[in-house]
């Protein structure tokens, strides 16, 4: 704890040690959320010591491409950018032109060199 000094951590640590019956009802009145709940990607609360905003490998405000900054911002830009629905139709589309490409490309060889005989 910010403030504690080793002496005072040590009287504190002794108490319990000397009173284990309190000890355990004190720990009885603590309120404890489970270390492995899953928290939705957009209710994570990071504190600033550690989202990444004065990082190493931070781009200036001015060169930055993303409108971000801590790392949070810029993982929740980035998936905006590429999961957002007109990203997912622009993938679908080129997929789909792709396998059109291939259909006509598979067209092209002799019947019998060809390993497809019908697309149902």
């Amino acid at each position: 704890m910010p403030g504690l000094g080793v002496a005072s951590a040590r009287a504190i640590e002794a108490f319990f040690a000397a009173w284990p019956a309190l000890t355990e009802k004190a720990r009885a009145l603590v309120v404890t959320r489970q270390r492995n709940d899953i928290v939705p990607w957009e209710a994570i609360r990071l504190p600033y010591e550690v989202d990444g905003s004065a990082g190493t490998f931070r781009a200036p405000r001015a060169t930055c491409t993303l409108d971000a900054t801590s790392d949070y911002q810029a993982v929740q830009t980035w998936l905006a950018l590429h999961e957002s629905p007109a990203t997912v139709v622009q993938d679908k589309t080129v997929n789909l032109s792709k396998i059109r490409l291939s259909i006509d490309l598979m067209a092209t060889i002799p019947s019998d060199k060809n390993i497809i005989k019908s697309i149902d």
